[in-house]
């Protein structure tokens, strides 16, 4: 058994952060976004699932102590099922319970080499060494793409426990895998998660019970009334489970769920403790879902779950199915793995198209999609709530039922016409006063309705009776009148036939009386998605060879040219050596009624091809000029996959014109160079690799220059250290060169990007939209010039579910962003709508299309403003679907083109037309006014002061402040704001500011000048000393600091890290500070001062920026710098381990970390601050020098020749160089 024994000396990533002793990690700080943990989750049984949910902020940390706030239940002795809900993909899960309490935690397989030991208690794949076959903690082997973990048994001894959950890549390490001797597989570099929480092990609960699902029971070959129905899809596909009739299975060829349909109903009986039993509507009640207990074919591939009687389950079968979670298609709360009860590893699973068992795991293809169908609710005043009453609440207007989805009973004029009239709890339905009859008749109007969209009224059923003397009709709307007396029930029974939002019925009568009801009950079914016409352009079918990365274009005489990869390789470029990718196309003549045959623009030579470039091409952009018959596709190319890409061996970026709207095309020239070439000399250089998003090449509606409109695409690019970052290029000789836009050193996305697409916003400035799980990140381009493309980047801002932007559910995935002008057709109003494509999920499912209104510059000033308040959207896709696009036609309709798995076999490119109108349910339509709005040339109060403020802060030119080099796109921006002080300058003004903020080419401290340095978090103020030989952290007051506050500063323009800080009396070198032992760091600083140079003393200076763990904006941090040095050097791989300081000043003491924070306990924020007691700049003391008379040291002793130091020289302190 491996023992790992801990001290914490990673800085944790929470709200509130605590330090711990023990349980280490290796790893934290911010990673990429694409890969989040979401939650965690025990299920026992006990005391059923508890569950904790990341908040968004601890979703991108490596690492989270949630040990103070978290705490998840079983019982003693329970079998506990751990659950992650990890967004990525190719990782695995690992959970530790620290049972002996001992401080640590210890991993360990026995001599089996996978029945885990110490306090590794569930993992769900491990290759030891490697070397032998992947297997789970139970030893199930074979998948290695999975974080589905076992059960395992709870400690039998009752106390709390601490608990640790990790996503890592083939590691029990409980710190994490440290990775490899080249660095690869670490669990930083694989964007994993660990997470500690509190285990609280209970006394076990006899009984208990859980219920997931509402239930039904069967009595007399009948189902209750009020059973609920749900509908069973499987897969990423979400394949319909249904009735198999007299099939020996159920075959999964559907994937359009339709509640309407019996044959795809089910209820359920039972628990998820005992078992539950699954019946099925069109069967009824005297059958049951069973199958085999003992599997046959390859891990249970032809073993079969049918429906069979009730009563007579063959020998070998159960009837009896338990329900865990499962993560695999998101973090919804909708999916679960299905098993038979006391068969654990029998899972059910999409075998080829038929519903069968994998007992080898679980996965995606065992993940059900559990959702309600059909619902029957009573309508009693004991089974809802009123939603507008009377104060003392004893009459209504309307009623809600308790659960969801809600049906809602409201009297139309909102008059408190609706009570309860008995214990039971049944609703009396008032007609009306006196005063308020219509041609004498006392008449009310009820309507029946939800609030939930995806679900519609199906009908209504009840009895009623008048509540007196005078009669009572019921007319439904379009239906006949039924009348009751006060004796004699008469019944009210409505179907939907028409998919009205609501049904309406009338109580009538004669005088003031009630329709007494009982026995009522309203259905609602979730309504099915209408079949939209749809054009397979490039077929994937099983066994050829698979299509994807759509690319579409209208030419200028408006053939819709559509490209795609064909891969033969089956993988990305370089993923495959040798790996062969055509790129195919087709044309349609007549708006994508019909489309011409498939043709090669470029077929890729794989292991034949006589040079690097030829071996494959894929990833196509395309743009079609709209002045002439030019057409552009530019594409990856090449034998080296982009996350293996390097400087010297990267991909090409092939460049292909046509000349005749897409019929024939050139050969590939490589481009890539001189694009490669302009960052060589950058901060960010020189780059590792880049590509060009796929998709859309957007050409711009304002700015041509000389022959042509510019050209505007985007690259992810990784930088010199491996960040991913984006960047937008721009063309204006249609692709000849290309520029960076905002130069080289700007990544408009600076960090956890992806793939990229580029729009133009109404008032001609530039988007960036850029793939990221859960939704998009945008950040926005303001010109100050824009044909010559002068001008600067916001800050990033995210569009996701917390901003109600727009969602992509469980998937980080490439998609389109449009914007057009537009009629908003409720009032003629002219406005601009911004499309964006993404799959909706859970996972790469559902692609569809978010819409936005821009009705002024307020909805897109800012990056943050347009990423905010999407107004609606609409799916186009229903089953596993992934990368879109789209383009105008010369019909004013939209080309939308989507990988979709259509046939199941791999993505299929299908190609739908769509109308504006018909993406917005008919809010919006086309519009073909796309001229720039009239600008507003009054001049803005809040501009003029935004002149002001700018002003005060150029006036700021020391430590941490911008460089006068950086201040070329501010100063422009202000000469025009002070020309012509408008709004829309002062718009400009602001994005410059906002650039400005986060300027890193900062002015820095300067050889031999004496600084002091504070650490700032807020208000509160903090400076550093020497405390008698070690470092000290003190709360900063007025006046002056002491002496022994104050550091000389030693700069090396030829040292990795530049900067040296000497105390004031000579005597020591900060260094980082120690704060505690570490049994993983050797050649640490214990005291922070060093008598000697090395390289715990030496620092970079650098600005410190928002984001991550840095709780703050740039404006705030304004002028703060973090100090990045060397904690020590690792005793495991003897490389340095690198980090800013970090002063803990909620305890006014240094902590450590690999990166940057600023919250409430902890700030690696600095204000650097020169002292001017030092006189600077003898070159040198000689005796011939009649200006200086006597030199001593700081020790008092008489010096003849000094060298470079501090010494007291006619009685002052002075610098010699």
């Amino acid at each position: 058994m491996r023992k790992f024994t801990f001290l914490l000396s990673m800085l944790i990533a929470m709200t509130t952060m605590a330090q711990t002793t023990g349980y280490e990690v290796n790893f934290s700080g911010e990673k990429e976004g694409d890969r989040p943990l979401n939650y965690v989750k025990v299920e026992s049984s006990s005391y059923g699932a508890k569950s904790y949910n990341l908040t968004e902020a601890e979703k991108l940390q490596l690492y989270v102590d949630a040990t103070e706030t978290v705490t998840l239940k079983v019982g003693a002795g329970d079998i506990v099922t751990p659950t992650t809900g990890y967004g990525g993909a190719w990782m695995h899960a690992y959970v530790y319970v620290d049972a002996d309490g001992d401080g640590t935690f210890t991993a360990g397989t026995d001599a089996d080499g996978y029945t885990p030991t110490g306090d590794l208690v569930s993992y769900s794949a491990y290759n030891k060494d490697d070397a032998g076959q992947w297997c789970n903690s139970e030893g199930v082997t074979g998948n290695n793409n999975t974080v589905s973990l076992p059960s395992f048994t709870a400690p039998t001894t009752e106390g709390t426990y601490r608990m640790r959950f990790k996503i890592d890549w083939n590691s029990i390490d409980p710190a994490g895998n440290p990775g490899k001797a080249d660095g690869s597989n670490t669990l930083s570099a694989n964007r994993g998660s660990i997470i500690d929480v509190m285990l609280e092990v209970a006394e076990p609960q006899e009984g208990y019970v859980e219920q997931l699902f509402s239930t039904t029971t069967v009595a007399e070959g009948a189902f209750a009334k009020g059973t609920t129905w749900y509908t069973l899809q499987i897969a990423a596909n979400g394949f319909v489970i249904a009735d198999n009739e007299t099939a020996d299975h159920i075959e999964l060829v559907e994937y359009i769920s339709d509640a309407t349909d019996d044959a795809q109903l089910w209820a359920f009986a039972g628990d998820n403790t005992n078992g539950y039993k699954l019946y099925n509507k069109q069967a009824g009640a005297a059958k049951v879902l069973a199958a085999p207990t003992k599997m046959t074919g390859s891990t249970g591939s032809t073993s079969y779950p049918i429906l069979v009687d009730a009563d007579a389950v063959p020998e070998g079968y159960t009837d009896m199915w338990l329900f865990t979670t499962s993560s695999d298609l998101g973090a919804g709360d909708t999916f679960f793995y299905m098993y038979e009860k006391g068969y654990p590893s029998n899972k059910v699973n999409n075998r080829d198209n038929k519903f069968a068992f994998w007992n080898g795991g679980a996965d995606a293809g065992s993940t059900l999609n559990v959702r309600v169908g059909e619902v029957e609710y009573p309508v009693t005043s004991l089974t809802g709530e009123w939603t507008a009453s009377n104060a003392a609440g004893t009459w209504a207007a309307g009623w809600k039922s308790a659960d969801a989805p809600h049906a809602i009973l409201s009297e139309t004029q909102g008059r408190n016409n609706i009570a309860g009239y008995n214990a039971d709890g049944d609703l009396q339905l008032f007609t009306c006063l006196a005063n308020a009859t219509v041609d004498g008749v006392h008449i009310a109007t009820y309507s029946l309705t939800t609030d939930d969209e995806e679900f519609m009224v199906a009908g209504y059923d009840f009895n009623f009776v008048s509540s007196g003397t005078a009669d009572v009709t019921v007319t439904p709307n379009g239906g006949n009148a039924v009348t009751a007396n006060s004796s004699e029930k008469a019944n009210v029974s409505v179907v939907n036939s028409t998919d009205a939002v609501q049904l309406t019925f009338d109580v009538t009568s004669s005088s003031n009386m009630f329709a007494n009801t009982s026995d009522f009950y309203v259905t609602l079914v979730r309504k099915t998605p209408a079949v939209e016409p749809q054009e397979n352009i490039f077929i994937t079918r099983s066994g050829g060879v698979p299509f994807r990365i759509p690319a579409i274009a209208k030419a200028k005489n408006g053939n819709l040219i559509a490209v795609a990869d064909y891969r033969h390789s089956g993988a990305d470029i370089g993923m495959v050596h040798n790996g062969r990718i055509d790129l195919l196309a087709r044309i349609s003549e007549d708006n994508g009624e019909s489309w011409g045959d498939q043709f090669a623009i470029v077929e890729g030579q794989g292991a034949n091809s006589p040079d690097f470039m030829h071996v494959g091409f894929g990833d196509p952009c395309i743009v079609a000029d709209r002045e002439s018959d030019r057409v552009l596709v530019l594409s990856c190319a090449g034998n080296v996959s982009f996350p293996s890409g390097t400087r010297n061996n990267h991909q090409n970026i092939a460049r292909f014109y046509s000349e005749d709207n897409g019929k024939t095309w050139s050969e590939p020239v490589d481009i890539a160079d001189p694009i490669y070439a302009m960052w060589d000399n950058s901060s960010q250089g020189p780059v590792m690799a880049m590509f060009i998003g796929s998709g859309k090449i957007h050409q711009s509606r304002y700015v041509k220059v000389n022959d042509y409109y510019r050209l505007y695409c985007a690259v992810l690019l990784k930088n010199r250290v491996g960040t991913y970052t984006n960047f937008v290029l721009y063309s204006d000789d249609f692709g000849g060169s290309w520029d960076v836009l905002g130069g080289v050193e700007t990544a408009p996305i600076p960090n956890g990007a992806d793939e990229p697409k580029v729009e133009e916003l109404p008032n001609g400035n530039i988007i960036v939209s850029s793939r990221c799980n859960g939704g998009r990140h945008f950040n926005i381009f303001t010109f100050t010039d824009a044909e010559k493309a002068e001008g600067s980047w916001g800050t990033r801002a995210t569009s996701n579910a917390s901003v109600n932007g727009v969602v992509a559910l469980g998937n980080s995935c490439n998609g389109e962003i449009m914007i057009m002008p537009a009629t908003r057709n409720a009032d003629g109003e002219k406005v601009w709508i911004a499309l964006q494509s993404l799959p909706f999920g859970s996972g790469r499912t559902n692609v569809g299309i978010y819409y936005k209104e821009l009705a002024s510059e307020l909805d897109y000033n800012t990056p943050a403003n347009f990423a905010k308040d999407w107004d609606g959207r609409h799916q186009a896709s229903f089953i596993g679907s992934a990368y879109s696009t789209m383009c105008f036609q010369s019909d004013s309709t939209i080309a939308f083109l989507y990988e979709e798995e259509t046939f199941g076999a791999g993505y299929t490119i299908v190609y739908k037309n769509y109308s504006l109108d018909d993406i917005t349910d008919g809010a919006y339509s086309i519009s073909y006014d796309t001229s720039l709005p009239e600008p507003d040339n009054t001049p803005s109060d809040e501009t003029i002061a935004l002149i002001a403020t700018v002003k005060e802060l150029l006036a700021k030119n020391t430590i941490g402040y911008p460089t006068e080099a950086a201040r070329e796109a501010i100063l422009a921006a202000l000469a025009k704001a002070e020309e012509n002080p408008t709004a829309a300058a002062g718009t400009a003004l602001s994005t410059a500011l906002d650039a400005y903020y986060g300027v890193t080419d900062i002015i820095l401290p300067e050889d031999g000048k004496k600084y002091t340095f504070t650490a700032v978090w807020g208000d509160n103020e903090y400076y550093i000393y020497n405390d008698g030989g070690t470092i000290a952290v003190a709360a900063r007051g007025e006046g002056e600091l002491p002496e022994s506050a104050k550091f000389v500063c030693e700069y090396n323009a030829d040292a990795d890290r530049k900067y040296q800080f000497k105390t004031a009396d000579d005597a020591y070198y900060l260094a980082y500070p120690s704060f505690g032992g570490k049994n993983w760091l050797e050649g640490e600083s214990l005291t922070g001062l060093e008598a000697e140079s090395n390289k715990t003393t030496m620092f970079n200076v650098t600005k410190i920026l928002a984001g991550g763990s840095v709780s703050s904006t740039n404006e705030a941090l304004f002028g703060l710098v973090q100090l990045d040095g060397c904690r020590g050097i690792r005793t495991d791989n003897g490389t340095d381990e690198l980090g800013p300081i970090v002063v803990k000043h909620s305890a006014q003491t240094f902590d450590g970390a690999s990166g940057p924070f600023y919250n409430e306990n902890f700030t690696s924020a600095f204000r650097i601050e020169e002292v001017d007691d030092i006189e600077v700049g003898i070159e040198e003391v000689k005796g011939e020098n009649v200006n200086v008379k006597t030199v001593y040291d700081l020790q008092g002793r008489k010096v003849e020749k000094p060298t470079k130091g501090i010494y007291i020289i006619n009685g002052k302190k002075t610098f010699v160089k």
